[in-house]
């Protein structure tokens, strides 16, 4: 089954964030947004596993979030992947000021490399998939104020693991297990 590790978004922020498509200009574009339910942040994408890992890649997860106390982050901001000229993806960004963001996804690749997963050789750029291009672009434009918007902030309590299912309509994520970060000492 298709799997990956990624960071459940609070239910306001993805309201917030499907706001963004009747407020942004896109033209020339066959253009595919995500629907609130699927917008999420992904650690680690694992691609096909068997059903009976899942307690093997749940033992990773909590692995690499050993050391992870509950953190806070910032969904703020609208970009494109590659760019603006050429975009194949609108993306929300996501801000975190205590490293604990990037420090969860390197522990991630690092666990489950020990288990024979490959380690992405990309860079991690946390944010959230918003919208797929599929065709060439005659232009993309943002109000000025989105490209800035603050779509919401959330603490950070708990990794996923989701189940993927690819259907006509677009992915279908069901959560396979959770884990709950370390609490913090008082």
């Amino acid at each position: 089954m298709r799997s990956f590790v990624a960071i459940e978004i609070d239910r306001a922020i993805k309201e917030n964030l499907v706001g963004i498509k009747l407020r942004s200009r896109v033209s020339g574009r066959n253009i595919r947004w995500l629907q609130p339910g699927s917008i999420h942040l992904t650690l680690k994408f694992l691609g096909e596993i068997d059903p009976a890992a899942v307690p093997v890649v749940t033992k990773a997860i909590e692995f690499a979030s050993r050391d992870i106390t509950p953190f806070r982050l910032e969904v703020a901001g609208v970009g494109f992947f590659p760019n603006r000229g050429r975009p194949r993806v609108c993306w929300a960004g996501i801000h975190e000021n205590e490293g604990k963001l990037c420090a969860l996804q390197e522990q991630c690749e690092q666990a489950f490399s020990g288990i024979g997963f490959d380690c992405e050789t990309r860079a991690f750029r946390p944010h959230l998939t918003l919208a797929r291009f599929k065709d060439k672009a005659d232009g993309v434009s943002l109000n000025p104020d989105e490209e800035n918007e603050l779509f919401g902030t959330q603490t950070v309590n708990n990794v996923v693991l989701f189940k993927s299912r690819l259907l006509p309509q677009g992915a279908q994520y069901t959560p396979l297990s959770v884990v709950t970060l370390k609490e913090q000492e008082q």
